[in-house]
């Protein structure tokens, strides 16, 4: 990815909320592979376990942290944005007001 998407990926609570989503549905889950989807002993048709499916997104602990840094990160990001957006909507709701008094 060009660095100003990653930059962009960084800074959105997609990414924090994407991570704790399949971390915690994922991790320490395994899966049935039909009988007719064995050779040699060995499940052909996908995975077997929820870490394989981590490490194919690459969404594992290796360098992201852990499931509470990751919650503390998108709560901060929530309300930061919901102070954006009230602080956005008070300069629009303030200069309209401006603009229909004189």
């Amino acid at each position: 990815m060009p660095p100003l998407v990653r930059a962009i990926n960084h800074i959105t609570p997609f990414r924090y909320s994407a991570w704790l989503l399949m971390n915690v549905s994922f991790r320490d889950s395994s899966f049935r592979c039909n009988s007719e989807n064995i050779v040699n002993g060995v499940c052909v048709s996908g995975f077997t376990n929820g870490e394989q499916v981590l490490e194919l997104f690459k969404m594992t602990n290796i360098y992201d942290g852990g499931i509470g840094d990751h919650v503390i990160i998108l709560a901060a990001m929530c309300i930061l944005l919901m102070m954006g957006a009230y602080y956005a909507l008070r300069y629009r709701v303030y200069t309209l007001s401006i603009t229909y008094i004189v």
